[in-house]
């Protein structure tokens, strides 16, 4: 079956994947941290995974037209799912990761894969303060 998808597939995709994406893992903190980054995330530490830095991609925009808005005491929570299309397949990308996109921090809520190995698929949500 993975002859269907041609090695050199992805290299003539370019123009569908105009972004690049980073993929941020926890860093294990010293003292605890206070506050929000710059990307609104809560103020911990996270690094670049190595090997899924500057990773081609595309940002869809919500996965639904509306966004859903739900206010607790203690927080927030907008559901405004998004799907980034990943040129490629990687195994490592986890739940636990942010995805860096043009200036915007993602979660990872989910990752997919194609049968071919040949694509990798993140339904993410925005990092809002």
């Amino acid at each position: 079956m993975s002859g269907l998808v041609h090695p050199d597939l992805m290299g003539s995709l370019k123009v569908f994947y105009p972004s690049r994406c980073t993929l941020q893992a926890k860093v294990a903190a010293v003292a605890p941290a206070t506050g929000v980054d710059a990307y609104g995330r809560p103020n911990t530490s996270w690094a670049d995974v190595t090997g899924l830095v500057g990773i081609p991609c595309s940002v869809n925009k919500p996965v639904r037209n509306t966004a859903q808005e739900i206010r607790r005491t203690e927080m927030t929570v907008v559901d405004n799912t998004h799907r980034i299309a990943l040129a490629g397949y990687y195994p490592a990308v986890t739940t636990a990761m942010t995805a860096l996109v043009d200036g915007a921090a993602y979660n990872v809520l989910s990752v997919e894969h194609d049968a071919q190995h040949a694509s990798t698929w993140l339904l993410a949500e925005v990092v809002t303060t």
